[in-house]
């Protein structure tokens, strides 16, 4: 709560509308926003592991260890890692994907950067990126009385995510080089 004196008055104001994440809004910033819903909450990045790390990447967050997770009950804003998802296609073709009912959509190779913040300051952890892998999916989704897409991008291995993830959720903070 913010107040404000105007003429020996006293007003209050709405707090400001934070940021729910440090991911900045386009892969081309490396820098967290700050400050965040998580800010005031969130537990410091340091001591040994695990570290609890919120994504929104639901394949990858779905396939992480059930103690990198906030517990179901609890606010995410605990968090002590952000994992942030760019996703891009790189408009070179793979394969065209035909399906029942005549649908054909184009394969698009694509890759994704992640970006690893400290929830509580928006500093940057680490980068690294992730290739996508395998060719047309067994079926695709979606919406109903809409035409299928004409193209989809490769999918990416929540496999190879969590791996790179490993050495920052199980392991001690990594030193910085001074």
């Amino acid at each position: 709560m913010v107040v404000l004196l105007v003429d020996g008055r006293a007003f209050e104001t709405d707090p400001p509308d934070l940021p729910d994440d440090p991911c900045p809004t386009s892969s081309a910033s490396e820098r967290g926003r700050y400050p965040t819903d998580f800010t005031g909450t969130a537990q410091p990045y340091e001591g040994p592991g695990p570290h609890l790390v919120t994504t929104d990447a639901g394949l990858v967050d779905s396939r992480m260890p059930a103690d990198w997770k906030v517990a179901p009950r609890q606010d995410r804003r605990v968090s002590e890692l952000v994992l942030c998802e760019y996703r891009t296609d790189t408009g070179v073709s793979l394969d065209e994907c035909r399906y029942l009912g005549g649908a054909s959509v184009t394969l698009k190779q694509s890759h994704a950067l992640y970006r690893l913040y400290e929830a509580k300051t928006s500093e940057l952890v680490t980068s690294f990126h992730v290739d996508g892998s395998g060719g047309c999916p067994p079926s695709i989704r979606y919406p109903e009385g809409k035409p299928p897409p004409l193209t989809m991008p490769q999918s990416i291995d929540a496999s190879d995510v969590i791996a790179a993830l490993r050495p920052y959720a199980e392991g001690p903070r990594p030193r910085t080089q001074d």
